[in-house]
């Protein structure tokens, strides 16, 4: 886990990618290290705000053995508290799972702190603000920042890219 997730902190710090797809895809086959996991998602959030990269979200683990999105819960939380951008793709194989969970996936960044979702054409990151949440509603928490990561004056976001199956 420690060797995976410090190239993926360096992948981020290159600056060659617009985003970061399914972070903890070493979760797949539903191992995970005792402890906190944090320890490993802080540096790479860290990373992702220096270099202005956005996220993933993932919604095919679902369908995999770990039976949750790429990234976890925990590490959504980091992300929309830093104000890391970040978009939806349901990592497509076949056209049947094109947008395959995406409400689900948009329910889980509400949760996590997103207040909007992001997509990109050619290169260019575009922002797409979520519908106002009702006061009282589950989604409607205000965010903490953490204190271990510096957070610039971007827009959190995430994309509705339902064209994420390459043929």
């Amino acid at each position: 886990w420690g060797t995976y997730w410090k190239e993926y902190a360096e992948m981020a710090r290159s600056g060659l990618f617009d985003f970061l797809g399914h972070p903890d895809l070493i979760k797949k086959f539903s191992y995970r290290p005792k402890g906190d996991l944090k320890r490993f998602y802080e540096p790479v959030v860290q990373a992702m705000l220096d270099a202005d990269a956005a996220i993933e979200l993932n919604t095919a683990g679902f369908h995999k053995p770990c039976a949750e999105q790429y990234p976890s819960f925990e590490f959504l939380e980091l992300a929309a508290s830093a104000n890391i951008p970040i978009t939806l793709s349901s990592d497509a194989h076949a056209p049947s799972e094109v947008a395959r969970d995406f409400k689900k996936g948009i329910s889980l960044l509400k949760d996590a702190g997103f207040k909007s979702t992001c997509l990109f054409e050619k290169r260019i990151r575009k922002q797409e603000i979520f519908s106002p949440l009702p006061e009282g509603s589950p989604n409607s928490h205000s965010r903490k920042a953490l204190p271990s990561l510096q957070s610039g004056p971007r827009a959190s976001v995430i994309s509705f890219a339902p064209f994420d199956l390459v043929v």
